[in-house]
């Protein structure tokens, strides 16, 4: 039997899926956070949880990482304006071949 790796890791719990860049598993096997993108900073979360209940925080607790939410907001409203954009291109051409069909017509 051979043993698990981080690879192993990835793959059982789907991260490169789910984590959008967002999230990963690091060489130690530790959840990491990259709050910024897949290119921003790296953030070990079982460190920062170590770090913390050694400043006197109890378990369970909730970080927050407002880069994230605020990336997402940015990527869904550039996801509207290319649907709104696509829409509107969609729409210029069923009324140029409404034109077309109308011409032929008469």
């Amino acid at each position: 039997m051979r043993a698990w790796t981080v690879r192993d890791s990835l793959e059982l719990y789907n991260v490169p899926n789910w984590g959008r860049g967002f999230f990963g598993v690091n060489d130690k096997g530790h959840v990491e956070v990259r709050a910024r993108g897949a290119d921003g900073p790296a953030i070990d979360l079982l460190s920062l949880v170590q770090d913390l209940q050694g400043r006197g925080v109890r378990t369970p607790m909730l970080v927050r990482f407002s880069d994230i939410l605020a990336a997402r907001v940015q990527s869904l409203k550039r996801e509207r304006e290319m649907a709104v954009h696509s829409i509107a291109k969609q729409r210029s051409f069923e009324q140029q071949l409404e034109r077309v069909r109308s011409e032929m017509a008469q």
